[in-house]
This record gives C-alpha cells, structure tokens and sequence, in this order.
C-alpha cells in the first residue's frame, strides 16, 4: 500500500482545477443571496407602509375635566397615556432593556444569537414556544402585523424591524415601546401602569418600582401586580439581580431595590363615574357625535365641562331621598316586602318555598336567615329562596353617599333576620349560580342646575344610572303642568296686563272641555299677582282666549322650546309636553332679566395634539387672565397665587366690546394651553366665564323683573313657601307644577345666580299618588339641592331691579311698575289709578298719588326691593 500517494497533476491545467475548487462554493454562496433577496421580495411587497409608524398616534383615554379641574372620567378602547422618553428616569428605561432585549443597542432589528436561541428550542419541542424578538420585533408585532406565531409571519416581522431600525432612532423606538407595550389590569404604557399600581406617574417612580413594571410582559396575567402580586414580586427580584448582573445598577441600588416593599393601590376610577353618571354620558355622546366615531376611539380628547363635583354629588342625595320619602308617604317606603318576627313564621315560609322551582332570570321573594357586619360600611345577609342559600354583601344607602366596592350592593336600609326582600335568580343548567337582592323604585326624578351664565353645574337623570341610563333631563318629554303658566302670565304682561289686572276664578267651558282648580273651589274676581300666586286654573285659561292661545305658543318659543307647543287653550295649564332641559333654560330668562343663553356642558375641548377645537368660555376673559397671571410673574410673585378674578373685561363693556370686534383674530394664539386652562378654572369660579357667542334678549328687563317679583310671593306666600327658609340666603323665585292624577311633580326656581329644575314622576305615566303635587313632591328635593347651592353662588343675592321699573307704595303693598322714558306724569297717574281699579272701593280711600308721582319723577321713591 502506497501511502504516498497524492494527487497527480500531470498532464492537467491547474487554474481549471482551482476553478472547479471554488466554483461550487460561489455558486452555493450565490443561490443563497438569490434566495434571500427572492425572499425578502417577495415578503416585502405586501408589507405595510412605515410612515403611519413614524406618525404614531396609539389609541388613547379621553379625558372628562369638572369646572374646577378634576379629572371625573375617561373612557377609551385602551386605557393608556403617552410620556415622553426624557421624561422618565434612565433606569425605567434600562430595566425593560435588561429583560426583553439585552443586545437591543448593538443589533439592527434582529438579534441573530437570540433566532439560533429560540430556532433550537422550537426544534427541540416540535412547536413554536420562543420568538426570540426584540422590543424591534415586538413593536412590529404589537403595531403592524399582530400577534399570531408562524415562520412566514417571522420573517416579515424581521424585514419590518430592520426597516425601522433604519428609518428610526433607538430613542424613538423605545418611545414606541414604552407607551404601546400592554402591562395588565387593562393598562398600556409605562404611564398610565405607573398610574394605576402606584398612584403616580412614570416619571416618579423607584427602582424597585421600574422592575415590578418590567416584569410584567412576558406574561402579563400570570405578573399582574393587581392579582398576582406574590408572582409579581418573584418576576420583580429577578428583574432586580438582572439589572445588577448587566450593571445598570450599582450593589447598593440593588440592596434597596430589593429591600423596598411595594404598595400597590386599590383600583381607583375618577369620581364621576359614580356621582355623575347621566351628565357624563351625555357630553361623552356630544364628543362622539362633534368628532365622529373614528377619532373618539382613537382618543386623547381632554374635555373641560361645566360640572360642579360636589353640587352634582348634593343633587344625587337629594333626588334620592326625594324618591324615598315619597315612597314612604305611599307606603312603599321599604325595600323590604314583610319582616316574619319569629323563628316558627320564618320556617313556615320555607315550608311554603319547598317545592318552588327557580327559573333563571325571574324575581322571587326570599327571607333573610343570616345577617352580620364585614367592617363600618358594610354589612353581608344570607337569602333563602326555594330551598337554596346565598350570601351577599352590601352597603347601605347613607348620607355619605359612594359607590359600593366590586361584587357588593347598595341598598336603601339594613336588613333583620326575618326580612322577606325581592331577589333575583340566576341558574347555570340546573344549579343556582347567584341569587342576587333587587331594589327598584317605582318613583324616578331629575336635576338639572345652571348658573345665570347658561353653564349646566348639575345634572341628575333618574334614582340610579346602573338601573336605568336613560336621562329624564334631557330625554324625557313630560307635561310641565302650572310651571308652564309663567310664560303665558309673561306673554300678557307685554299685550297691557299688570299685576293689579282683575282676572275671573269662576267655572268656563271651553267647547267639551269643563277644566278645574286644583282645590275645586273659585275666588271670583282676583288680581292677576294672586292668580299666578296661587295658581289659579280657570282665570290662567280666561287669560290665554283673551290675548290668544297661538299668540301665547309662538310668544313661548322665544325662551328655546324645542319641543311643540300647542296653540290651544290647555297650554295655559301646560298641556305640552317638554324636557326638563328646556323648562330650565326658559325659567333662566327671567333670572337673566330677559337675556336667553343656550345651555352650555363644556367649558373647552383640546384634541390630542392640544389644539382647542371648541371654546365656549369667553375669549376676551381668559385673555385678560393670562395677561393678570404674567403680570404677577413678571412681578416676582408665585404664579400660582391667587389675582383678582373679578377685575375682568366683560363683553357687555363698551371695553369689551371693542376688544370681541378688535382683537378676537389677532390675539387667538394668546389662548391658554390645556394645562394653563386647567390651572386657571382651580382658581376662578365657572359663573366668572362668560360665552364667547353672545345672548338674545327674549323679553324687556322690565318684563322679566316684574315676573319674578310675582314669582318671589310664590315662595313667600304661595305654593312654594317650602323654601322661603333659603331667602335669608339670596332673594329666590320659583313655580311649582302639578299635572292631572298627580302624574308629574314640578319646582322650577332660581336665584340671581342659579336657576334649577326639578321633576319628579314615573315611567310609566301613572299617578305618584294622592296629593303628590309639585309643592309636596318636587319642592322638597329643590330646597335641599339648592341649600347647598346658595352657598356657593352667592356673589349676587337681589335681583336687580331695571332703569324702567319704579316699585310703588300702594295699597296692595310694593309693586314694580313699567315707567317708560318718554313718559308724562299725566300718563303714568293716569296708567296708575287705572291698575288700582276697584281696589280704592275695597279700602274706601286713595293715597295721594300725585304726591307718589311726583316722587317718582324726582328719583325720591325706593327702587329696589326688600
């Protein structure tokens, strides 16, 4: 055997031989790039287009403000806020790098040892188990193509990142990143997580806190600090010992970062979900419908309404109580149906339930066998019902009125053993999954409160959102009853009448209608005062044939009925149906001295990019505000101090008037920015903003102001005398409502400041009950509401009395009177004696009224009111 042996060239071309040598590998190397580039051609023409990557908008909250700044909602498809890269501490940053993508700054969008990584493990366990992604990578999954797991789906996802690594910064991508990446509990981002584990935002966090955040997206539910804490924290420490190992944190950081005990808060939603659930689903429908569909879901809207907090939380309380108490006066008063004393009634009723068969869904009465309190809140009872068990906790409806903890219930009263209450049954297949209590009333009511301004600070729709969402403020359409008859009583006042006008309280007939008074009685001949006063049927409906029904409904549409009002002779007794809303805003008119203003819920709206897209607040004003506010800057002061708010321009000035016609387009960019704005309504109280489109006048300040002097003997001496208390705190005036068979309940009343509506009624259209009228049913609730109120909006407490009225001493007492410019002494004696009318026959004698008179012209007689 020759071992010898080599290659023999003899005879062959040695460069062919080194050709052959190598040409198998180029060809291989060749067919290999050609293949990958056929790949990557033919996965990259369908691959979506980067430039809506690098205008990233991600679904964001929209967020709900109150008048004085309090986020009270939000909604969205995702809960998620953005924060800027530099606003967050470097070690936030490093913690998520650390876990989910160590090399994330050394490779282009893929990380080949991390593909051989995962490539072998999926081999190893025949299914796809590893993707080795980058936080490239999962970008791209998470913005572009989606989440599925396949290998076709892996290399589109690498040729996406390797697009963006070149088109974006490292930076930029992180910023993606950290606000897109989904960390639990229905939260994404590392701001709004921040916010809902710790109560704080990204930018304030710790250590300890950043890796309990990082740990959290390899498997979020199995790491949500919220219900898996102890999870949580194991993933927390090895985040921990993982930053120490690739030295983003010292030794000593990591003995504190592990040390640190993290509080995770309770679940916190803004308050006004609970306190004021109809006024926020009614300017959320008016976001969705003023932006469309599309971009509400998108987000990011930050909407500043007219809200009050607190006052919308004393409304709630007092429809509530309202309710119940009118409950209790029908004898409805309990949630609980009977109340068995005795342990042998007790087992007699179980006896009677033995055989019972329980339908899913159906309502059954039960007996309450066990009771107990849980803490100071909350109390737990045990139901029987057919023979089956169940324990449920609850809290009761109290003054202190907030919103029951998940899986409890809020009822009207505590329960006994004995107590036999209505429950309801849910069945899976033929077990009892949950029998849960059902507290329905029959009675339903609504609030509605606005300042003089036309800024709604109060909205109630109904006992309880959770029962029924639908808003009997603005949606339901009842008949107004007496409250509608100020506007007929307005409309006569401009055809001559005065209040010293004699009207006839006697039977009439109106082709086959026979109407009544609300007490079947007549006083025969009465003042035109002392009919509204006392809210006289039959002479409010001689009033409207006389000056013409269709007069009176078109005359009533000026005050901003939307609704139809039938020009027929029952409109004199409210016969038309309207909303709340409407009846609100119209009473307004005369608490404005003749003025309309449309009733407004937002104060401004800021879009996503903090462009104001609507204003409703009275450009001049924040202007003049801003300018107080670097004034005092510029002065040395604290710019969050407090300025003279009152010291503004008003667009009824002659000032403001020239600076609306002037400056409005010039000094647009001067407008506050959402921040700056939310600062500003902390510091300056709604009633000081006034409505950047004007107002129409509806009637003269003369009108208005004689209506509401009769109206303040309404609550003086009339109908409403309930809450004559309140005048001690600002002069108020109001009507009440009643409809047949007590079917509606109505108090509409207002101060110099606030006017407010209120109705009380059922559903169903059938009757609240006997005697049930406005002054027993609605006043009440009104009273109590606007207790509260008063104290609040009280920078004006008399109505002010206009240039044109003079309130004359006459036998009747003080009464406003129209004085017109032009008008002679002759006129006026004459006009006078002709209001007194026969009243000189009742008192046998007249004071010298051309003494009065010339008072009167000389300026001597008292012009305002007591």
């Amino acid at each position: 055997m020759n071992l010898n042996r080599g290659i023999n060239l003899a005879g062959k071309d040695p460069s062919k031989f080194l050709r052959s040598r190598f040409l198998m590998p180029a060809v291989f190397l060749s067919a290999c790039v050609i293949g990958i580039m056929a790949v990557y051609i033919y996965f990259s023409k369908d691959l979506p287009d980067l430039r809506d990557l690098t205008r990233y908008q991600p679904v964001i909250l929209n967020e709900f403000y109150s008048s004085e700044g309090e986020l009270i909602a939000q909604s969205g498809l995702e809960r998620r806020a953005l924060v800027n890269l530099e606003s967050i501490p470097s070690y936030l940053v490093n913690a998520f790098i650390a876990v989910e993508d160590r090399r994330f700054y050394q490779h282009s969008g893929v990380d080949a040892k991390s593909v051989v990584r995962a490539l072998y493990q999926n081999l190893v366990t025949g299914r796809i188990v590893s993707g080795g992604s980058t936080i490239t990578q999962q970008i791209t999954k998470n913005l572009i193509l989606g989440p599925q797991k396949a290998y076709t789906r892996k290399i589109k996802e690498a040729i996406l990142s390797y697009r963006i690594e070149r088109n974006l910064s490292k930076d930029e991508i992180l910023y993606l990143y950290l606000n897109h990446i989904y960390l639990a509990d229905g939260v994404y981002g590392v701001e709004m997580a921040s916010r809902n584990y710790f109560g704080k935002s990204a930018r304030d966090i710790n250590i300890a806190e950043a890796c309990l955040l990082a740990g959290i997206p390899r498997r979020p539910e199995q790491y949500s600090p919220r219900t898996n804490l102890s999870n949580a924290l194991k993933r927390q420490k090895t985040v921990i010992n993982i930053m120490r190992e690739q030295e983003f944190i010292t030794p000593r950081q990591q003995r504190e970062a592990l040390a640190y005990k993290i509080k995770v808060i309770p679940k916190q939603e803004p308050r006004g979900e609970y306190i004021a659930p109809y006024f926020i689903e009614y300017v959320r429908e008016y976001l969705e419908k003023r932006v469309g569909r599309k971009a509400y879901e998108k987000g990011g809207y930050k909407v500043y309404t007219t809200l009050d907090m607190d006052l919308n939380l004393a409304a709630y309380r007092a429809v509530r109580r309202g309710i119940r108490n009118l409950e209790k006066r029908q004898g409805r008063t309990r949630f609980t149906i009977a109340r068995l004393r005795t342990a042998e009634k007790i087992e007699e009723f179980k006896k009677q339930q033995k055989n019972l068969v329980l339908q899913n869904g159906k309502t059954y009465r039960a007996v309450v066998t066990v009771i107990g309190d849980i803490d100071e809140r909350t109390s737990f009872a045990t139901v029987e019902v057919g023979g089956k068990k169940r324990k449920f906790s609850y809290i009761v409806d109290s003054e202190r009125y907030l919103p029951p903890p998940e899986g409890r219930y809020l009822l009207p009263e505590k329960l006994h053993i004995g107590d036999v209450v209505k429950v309801r049954v849910f069945m899976s297949g033929e077990k009892v999954a949950d029998i849960v209590p059902l507290f329905r009333p029959r009675v339903q009511g609504a609030l509605l409160s606005m300042d003089t301004r036309g800024n709604v600070i109060s909205m109630v729709g109904g006992y309880d959102f959770g029962l029924s969402k639908f808003n009997r403020a603005t949606q339901a359409k009842r008949q107004p009853g007496s409250a509608f008859k100020p506007f007929l009583y307005s409309a006569a006042i401009d055809k001559g009448y005065t209040q010293t006008s004699k009207l006839l309280d006697v039977p009439i007939i109106v082709d086959d209608w026979i109407p009544e008074n609300y007490d079947e009685e007549y006083m025969g001949s009465i003042f035109f005062r002392e009919s509204l006063v006392n809210s006289r049927n039959l002479s409010s409906i001689r009033l409207i044939m006389d000056i013409d029904p269709e007069y009176v409904a078109g005359y009533s549409r000026h005050f901003g009925f939307k609704s139809r009002i039938g020009p027929y002779p029952s409109l004199a007794l409210g016969s038309s149906e309207v909303t709340l809303l409407e009846l609100t805003t119209a009473y307004s008119v005369f608490a404005n001295s003749g003025i309309y203003r449309q009733p407004n819920f937002i104060l401004r709206i800021y879009d996503r990019n903090g462009s104001l897209i609507e204003d409703n607040t009275g450009e001049v004003y924040l202007r003049y505000e801003k300018k107080l506010k670097q004034k005092k800057e510029k002065k040395g002061g604290d710019a969050s101090g407090e300025w003279d708010y009152r010291e503004r321009v008003s667009p009824e000035s002659q000032e403001g008037r020239l600076q609306f016609l002037g400056l409005f387009a010039e000094e647009q960019r001067d407008f506050l920015t959402s921040e700056e704005f939310r600062f500003l309504i902390k510091k300056v109280p709604i009633h000081y903003f006034g409505e950047a489109g004007g107002f129409d006048r509806v009637i003269s300040p003369e009108t208005a102001y004689i209506m509401t002097d009769i109206m303040k003997a309404v609550i003086s001496e009339g109908t409403g005398l309930l809450s004559n208390p309140l005048n001690s705190k600002a002069r108020i005036a109001g009507k009440t409502g009643t409809t047949n068979d007590y079917t509606d309940a109505w108090f509409i009343g207002y101060s110099p400041m606030v006017v407010t509506g209120v109705w009380v009624g059922k559903d169903d259209n059938t009757s609240l009950g006997d005697k049930e009228s406005g002054s027993l049913a609605a006043v009440p609730v009104w009273k109590e509401f606007m207790s509260k109120a008063l104290d609040k909006y009280n920078d004006r407490t008399e109505f002010e009395v206009p240039s044109g009225v003079r309130i004359m001493n006459t036998p009747l007492g003080k009464i406003p009177y129209k004085v017109k410019a032009t008008m002679s002494k002759d006129e006026v004696l004459s006009g006078l004696r002709m209001m007194v009318g026969s009243q000189e026959e009742k008192t046998g004698e007249l004071e010298d009224y051309d003494y009065k008179i010339d008072s009167l012209f000389r300026g001597d007689e008292e012009d305002g009111d007591e």
